[in-house]
């Protein structure tokens, strides 16, 4: 059973732009034999109470775990454009997120150019309040798809359950199980993920 961890930091830096910051290990194993280290880094452009536009570069660590003689790690520059849409229903949140990636990858010596439509939908329920406030325990989902623009369509599924706790405003846990499907096979992921927001609209307004 493989692990991935996850941490998001959220930097709110005036009324319509905020900052994301990824940071993300995955183990083929439990907690041993690092599979994939990877940062993120986006701006988020508010464009209604329900609507998000991001922009962002990621850089990633690829190592082999099946045939680790025969294969060399591999290195990707990724710079991405994303729409996300939230939406509430009773208790029920809902967010729905669409992006186009563009990925430079680099195995050997050699690089790639490929580019991934990727689109997910996250809900969550909480358990012990009607909202989510400070010390709710809640239900999380979500399933995501990605597709290849160029050769084979599809690239990978991922499913995901568990359960979520949101310590206050600005913290918030969430662990649980994944299912990775990959083309000719399929991974079993213990995925235990931190969420931090920051409001620096403040330090950005004595900068100005």
């Amino acid at each position: 059973m493989g692990t991935w961890l996850l941490l998001n930091v959220r930097s709110q830096i005036s009324e319509k732009f905020s900052t994301n910051l990824i940071l993300q290990k995955r183990y083929h194993e439990f907690i041993e034999n690092e599979q994939i280290a990877f940062g993120l880094f986006g701006i988020n452009y508010l464009i209604s109470r329900k609507m998000t536009v991001t922009a962002g570069y990621g850089y990633f660590e690829s190592k082999p775990f099946f045939k680790p003689d025969n294969f060399s790690t591999t290195y990707e520059n990724r710079i991405y454009e994303q729409f996300s849409y939230n939406e509430k229903i009773k208790r029920l949140q809902i967010n729905q997120r669409f992006r186009l990636e563009q990925r430079w990858i680099n195995r050997a010596g050699n690089t790639d150019f490929k580019s991934r439509f990727r689109t997910r939908l996250w809900l969550r329920y909480p358990i012990n309040h009607k909202e989510m406030v400070s010390n709710t325990l809640f239900l999380t989902s979500f399933d995501e798809i990605m597709f290849n623009l160029q050769g084979d369509a599809f690239n990978q599924n991922r499913l995901f359950g568990g359960l979520g706790y949101q310590v206050n405003k600005d913290i918030r846990f969430e662990s649980g199980y994944l299912k990775n499907y990959l083309r000719g096979r399929n991974f079993d992921r213990i995925w235990l993920m931190l969420f931090i927001n920051t409001d620096l609209r403040k330090v950005f307004k004595k900068s100005k």
